[in-house]
């Protein structure tokens, strides 16, 4: 999926409901800068709210997502930025390793 990702100039994701947002961490950890509406419920929600890569359009207004959209197009700067910055967002908080220390240290404490 990396070259697929790559291919992208910008990821623009509309989702009303969103359970978890994968491709939202996909299309970051592969440098692809984002465009997002704020989905009304699920975990993707709060990816795009914590992202500094992504673009949010919290009112889910149209116009506003195509004016962020074109912006975005426009600067290249801009968009290798957030695409490094969403790669360096998506490693540190989202990293196999991490992931697995994480379960490991929930399974090896002491229920309460």
């Amino acid at each position: 999926m990396y070259n697929v990702w790559r291919a992208f100039d910008i990821y623009f994701f509309t989702s009303i409901h969103e359970s978890f947002g994968r491709t939202l961490l996909e299309s970051q950890s592969c440098e692809t800068p984002v465009v997002a509406a704020l989905p009304l419920s699920g975990g993707a929600k709060e990816i795009i709210k914590n992202s500094p890569a992504i673009f949010n359009v919290s009112n889910r207004n149209a116009e506003h997502l195509a004016d962020s959209a074109i912006q975005l197009l426009k600067s290249t700067g801009d968009r290798e930025y957030l695409g490094r910055i969403g790669r360096a967002w998506v490693k540190e908080r989202f990293d196999l390793k991490k992931w697995v220390e994480q379960l490991k240290l929930l399974y090896i404490s002491p229920c309460n």
